[in-house]
């Protein structure tokens, strides 16, 4: 790992650049790789989405195992055991933000798991490319705003209800795709914000 991380220093910095160039080059080590790949999604929702899904994330099982004495509590819900399942999909709030952003989404039994998420965006054949995008933007989106959730809980003692992670997330996918305004269908997206 030391040299990786060396390998994105250029100079006596790190070069964001660097790690995001190896990121997207870095041979597929499942079908998930594909769908954070797509050029529609923000980079720093992929790099953070990718190490969601391979759970390199510094929750606080992790941090405990690195021999970091925390006392092991979700942030999010106060509840379970922080871990990455935990953390995006068995928590009470974070599971309510799935439930809303996968209905709105037009995905609504796809289960909580990342990487069964990821893997099937799209492979149901009946959505056309804009809607896979919206799905993988949102999907990117989503695990983003619950670690920038997760960390503003813990970092700055501020709280969001689930209803304004949610709108977040809904504002973060229609910004980023105003890139499809030309297209007929991207007013679809528009309209359902408010749903």
């Amino acid at each position: 790992m030391s040299l990786l991380l060396e390998s994105w220093a250029g100079g006596p910095k790190f070069s964001l650049g660097l790690a995001y160039g190896y990121l997207r080059n870095v041979s597929a080590v499942g079908d998930w790789t594909r769908s954070l790949m797509h050029n529609r999604i923000m980079p720093t929702h992929r790099i953070i989405c990718s190490f969601a899904v391979q759970q390199h994330l510094a929750t606080i099982d992790k941090l405990q195992t690195r021999g970091i004495p925390l006392a092991n509590r979700c942030s999010l819900c106060q509840n379970g055991l922080e871990s990455h399942d935990h953390l995006f999909f068995n928590c009470d709030y974070s599971a309510a933000v799935w439930d809303r952003l996968l209905q709105w989404i037009g995905y609504p039994n796809l289960g909580y798991n990342l990487i069964t998420i990821l893997e099937n965006s799209g492979a149901t054949g009946k959505h056309c490319r804009w809607e896979h995008a919206w799905f993988q933007v949102t999907v990117a989106a989503a695990v983003y705003q619950l670690w920038g959730e997760h960390n503003a809980r813990i970092f700055s003692n501020r709280h969001s209800s689930i209803d304004a992670c949610v709108h977040q997330v809904k504002y973060l996918v229609c910004v980023w795709m105003f890139m499809w305004k030309t297209h007929k269908s991207y007013m679809c997206i528009v309209d359902r914000l408010s749903t």
